[in-house]
């Protein structure tokens, strides 16, 4: 019988090690470190190019992940080319329960368990709801994390965030 176990949390344990890709170097096609002209080679004429608040390039595009449209943005740091995609993050006024639910089942199956997960589901004392949910998966070249939070019953009414980073390691 314990045998049996420990058999069966060894298949479970190689099975979550091969769910986990070794590196993810980049965002789709695109790969750290590179300019403007080759991320719009590889994003072609989806690509638009605007400037941050600070003035550094910052280029956008609509995405497809988990079955969804989301907007990506593609920061390009000067000296270091791509350094982040940020695709999702914005707050929208109404719940979007099952789009969260499938982002984080497409994370998970991509890249298995995260590394650093923090999630509270909490009551606020106005009768509302708060989630915050952030996960994290490090890898050697890439950090992901996705983050949704979502409140009920304050002023601004329904607030819902679901956001996807890939950041370059330093």
């Amino acid at each position: 019988m314990l045998r049996g176990i420990l058999f069966a949390l060894a298949l479970l344990v190689c099975g979550l090690a091969l769910a986990q890709p070794a590196d993810v170097a980049g965002w789709e096609q695109a790969r750290w470190g590179m300019n403007a002209e080759q991320l719009k080679a590889v994003l072609g004429p989806a690509l638009i190019e605007g400037r941050t608040q600070i003035g550094l390039p910052l280029y956008t595009a609509e995405t497809k992940f988990a079955g969804l449209t989301l907007p990506a943005q593609f920061t390009l740091t000067p000296g270091r080319g791509l350094t982040e995609v940020r695709v999702g993050g914005a707050w929208v006024e109404h719940e979007r329960e099952a789009e969260a639910a499938a982002i984080e089942a497409a994370l998970f199956a991509a890249y298995g368990q995260p590394q650093a997960n923090l999630v509270s589901d909490q009551r606020t004392p106005q009768g509302g709801r708060e989630v915050s949910k952030v996960y994290s998966w490090n890898f050697p070249t890439t950090v992901v994390s996705y983050r949704r939070g979502f409140t009920t019953g304050g002023a601004e009414g329904v607030q819902d965030l679901l956001s996807i980073s890939y950041q370059a390691q330093r």
